[in-house]
């Protein structure tokens, strides 16, 4: 509900969009519907979403204690999912105040310094630690649906290498049409292309559409890092469908509603 609440701030006119992208995605509701995790994990990033990402310049007590407690169990369950979170969340609200070109180039310019950082001078090195999270995938029993990945070192270098091939499968997996795909994985597969389309056709009309950009922005910011990071470290299809799935509401709800104010305009049109 908090995600439905976040996004209708910006799109108040898409009802119908707003309720698909944010409660009916089927690998989204699968995924996040259990008592694990996946469903902990997606109520504290909604959680944080919502109180922060919105139209006021100033954040209320209750939402306040709402960031902080969806802060806690972001950290007892994923803590990496922050560090893609708060720069995110950190941009929006500065771009309220300030230029937003230019708030977005500081506060990821502070990441990028912030990273090279603890790459020098700490054992703590984003590199090292993607690596570690990648050898522990590779220890487990080989899957069905087993697909290759560049193997990390713990250099940036070997990072950067691999940054093609962990963007084309994240972006690609799983591909239905290959023989060696588990049954079960086709459907799933059919699902992440029909999601890459309304992508496509929400980047070609989000300006004819005159919907806000920031929450586009912010999700993308947010999701993007977190995609290539499954794509760096899981070594199966099936795995990339279940880490990719509690994301999918942040990257498709936005196109989403360009696509139903593109379907409005139709209609008024034709009418």
């Amino acid at each position: 509900m908090a995600l439905y609440k976040m996004f209708r701030r910006f799109y108040p006119g898409h009802h119908y969009s707003l309720i698909l992208g944010a409660f009916l995605l089927p690998s989204a509701l699968y995924f996040s519907s259990g008592i694990h995790k996946d469903a902990f994990l997606f109520m504290g990033v909604a959680g944080m979403m919502y109180a922060c990402i919105a139209h006021d310049t100033t954040i209320s007590r209750r939402r306040w204690l709402l960031i902080f407690l969806s802060f806690i169990v972001i950290a007892l369950v994923r803590s990496y999912v922050l560090a893609a979170l708060i720069p995110a969340l950190l941009a929006y609200r500065f771009s309220m105040r300030y230029p937003k070109t230019r708030t977005y180039i500081f506060v990821y310019s502070l990441v990028l310094v912030g990273a090279l950082a603890a790459h020098w001078f700490t054992a703590f090195s984003p590199a090292t630690v993607i690596t570690q999270k990648q050898q522990a995938f590779l220890n487990l029993p080989e899957a069905q649906s087993q697909i290759s990945i560049d193997t990390l070192d713990g250099s940036a270098r070997s990072v950067l290498h691999a940054l093609p091939t962990a963007a084309v499968n994240i972006g690609t997996q799983p591909r239905f049409w290959e023989e060696s795909l588990p049954s079960t994985l086709i459907v799933p597969g059919l699902e992440w292309y029909v999601y890459l389309l309304v992508i496509t056709f929400g980047i070609i009309w989000y300006r004819q559409s005159r919907l806000p950009i920031q929450p586009l922005i912010s999700c993308l910011l947010f999701v993007i890092p977190l995609l290539l990071l499954i794509g760096f470290i899981v070594p199966n299809s099936g795995s990339i469908i279940r880490y990719r799935a509690l994301y999918l509401p942040y990257l498709i709800t936005p196109f989403l509603a360009v696509l139903g104010s593109r379907f409005k305009h139709i209609r008024l049109k034709y009418m």
